[in-house]
């Protein structure tokens, strides 16, 4: 989904924004490329994702921000992205792109 909102955003497309057809058609794409996995959330990642909550201010898009991290987390994943947030939790291993 957040990739699907990402290609739909202005701020983050610019003039490469996607219309609706050619942003399903992306994300079609992109599951079907053989380097592409998808993983399971674990049992632990609403716990740790709640654990991450109590120590971040809960406003607005913390709590995505959370839970993905928590899933990176919960699987000794890298996360990356572009939003410098990210950093908010040291035991994250993130790769923040852009800076």
């Amino acid at each position: 989904m957040a990739f699907l909102r990402l290609l739909t955003n202005p701020r983050v497309m610019g003039a490469d924004l996607l219309v609706p057809g050619e942003d399903i058609s992306a994300y079609q794409n992109l599951c079907a490329d053989d380097r592409i996995r998808f993983a399971q959330e674990l049992n632990n990642t609403e716990s740790l994702w709640l654990s991450l909550m109590s120590v971040a201010a809960a406003n607005g898009s913390v709590w995505t921000d959370a839970w993905l991290a928590a899933f990176a987390l919960s699987h000794h994943y890298k996360l990356v992205s572009f939003d410098a947030g990210m950093r908010r939790w040291p035991k994250l291993e993130a790769e923040i792109l852009g800076s």
